[in-house]
């Protein structure tokens, strides 16, 4: 079923598949792409609210000749490779020369990074100003890798977790080095902003977008609330809005899976989100 915007699936959602096995998967469900998590990742040091990265079987490790592997097995199953989401040890200025070349070498449009922890006590100012230096290093490279673009994600446990706070740090930058992902599933988490006022905020910025979901829950061990992670049809996040406001924007890029609400067995999964955001998508745009 063809979709107004292309679908890819991010390896993060499939951690017990293999890659051999992910890039099967992946086709079969009806994706035209594939994001690889790339990275080495202990799950002792996870913040996760759930188990993700317990098992890392489809991550890729930082390596060209690991990523290089990765490009043929998604060639070899007709997909494209929409992304690469890097961890925790490019988020350095003196990472970004390395990032562009993985990047280059999966044939990859973009690659994630993260900057700006606020996780670890620091104040807003100072995460701020170290996602800035971050972003600084990055922008600076970009201007040598024109095929590959650095992608701030939207993320809790930072600087940046609303699209304001994005705006505010992307927008001394030029939108044709340097963009974001918009993360709405992200944003129920911390920094939640109505998806049209965000997205018209940031504009030519938006170079990408990951689709999770969440929802409130009451706490097995404590009193009150919290959140968890939740299948991509039964949490907070509005895909009908999400898909007006995208169009309004003009936005052309992917729409990345990246569910993490353990609902279903993983290539069920797969079938299943495909087909559900691709029904979403429909419903929003007759509806617009």
């Amino acid at each position: 079923m063809s979709t107004r915007w292309p679908l890819s699936a991010y390896t993060i959602s499939i951690p017990h598949m293999a890659p051999e096995q992910a890039v099967v998967a992946v086709r079969d469900a009806g994706y035209t792409g594939i994001e690889w998590s790339v990275h080495s990742h202990s799950p002792e040091i996870s913040r996760q609210p759930t188990r993700l990265h317990r098992n890392d079987l489809g991550f890729v490790d930082a390596m060209p000749e690991a990523v290089r592997h990765a490009r043929v097995l998604s060639e070899a199953a007709g997909l494209r490779i929409s992304g690469l989401g890097l961890g925790g040890q490019f988020n350095r200025p003196d990472a970004a020369r390395e990032a562009f070349e993985l990047g280059e070498i999966a044939g990859a449009p973009c690659i994630r990074i993260q900057a700006g922890s606020t996780l670890e006590g620091a104040s807003f100012a100072s995460a701020f100003e170290s996602a800035q230096r971050i972003c600084d290093g990055y922008v600076r490279e970009a201007e040598h890798h024109p095929d590959v673009k650095v992608v701030l994600h939207q993320h809790w446990g930072t600087a940046t977790a609303s699209a304001s706070s994005l705006y505010r740090l992307l927008s001394r930058y030029d939108p044709r080095l340097i963009g974001c992902i918009y993360d709405p599933g992200n944003m129920f988490v911390e920094g939640y902003e109505d998806y049209r006022v965000g997205l018209g905020l940031l504009g030519s910025y938006v170079a990408h977008v990951h689709l999770k979901n969440v929802r409130y829950a009451h706490g097995l061990m404590v009193d009150g609330w919290h959140r968890e992670w939740a299948p991509l049809d039964d949490g907070l996040v509005d895909l009908r809005h999400l898909f007006r406001a995208l169009d309004e924007i003009g936005y052309a890029g992917w729409i990345v899976m990246s569910d993490v609400g353990e609902s279903r067995e993983e290539m069920a999964m797969l079938r299943y989100n495909h087909a559900y955001v691709a029904r979403e998508m429909e419903c929003a745009l007759q509806d617009a």
